[in-house]
């Protein structure tokens, strides 16, 4: 048995996307393989042309709230929650991604919003699962430098 350290370097180019990242790496010894690493990393944009973190000119991502409870959804329904989301800085807003771990969920919103305004995404619940309590969790990942990604959690029942 011997010890030592792996570095992993990984390199992402503006054309992959945004988020959670997961690679599984082979280790081979002598041309056998000999076991697997599991690496993760979270992906965010890259902020270096604000130098010495000056955001004066940077957009700014606001929501009143970062979350919501929708109540009772009737099953085999179609519900919509409309979430304003604001640019309180003074370069566009850039919505690059939108991520859910609720299959139920799913969204609509033009993704750039210019500084200080505002759009309204609409957040859609098919509610087509069997009647349940359910927590959705809706990462956005931003260009806003001091927000790159906001966590939005909605709560809902579905009811028979």
């Amino acid at each position: 048995l011997e010890k030592g350290k792996i570095a992993l370097k990984w390199i992402v180019t503006d054309k992959e996307p945004l988020g959670d990242m997961y690679q599984e790496i082979t280790i081979s010894q002598n041309g056998k393989e000999s076991g697997k690493i599991y690496a993760s990393a979270e992906v965010h944009e890259n902020f270096s042309m604000y130098k010495d973190n000056n955001y004066a000119t940077a957009p700014l991502i606001a929501i009143d709230s970062n979350e919501f409870d929708m109540g009772a959804v009737v099953a085999n329904s179609i519900n919509t929650h409309n979430l304003i989301i604001r640019n309180k800085g003074v370069n566009e807003l850039h919505i690059r991604k939108i991520d859910c771990d609720d299959n139920n969920i799913s969204f609509s919103i033009k993704k750039g919003i210019k500084g200080g305004k505002s759009r309204k995404m609409a957040i859609n619940i098919n509610a087509n699962s069997e009647p349940s309590l359910r927590c959705a969790e809706i990462k956005f990942y931003t260009n806003d430098p001091q927000n790159p990604v906001i966590t939005y959690t909605l709560f809902y029942e579905i009811v028979s």
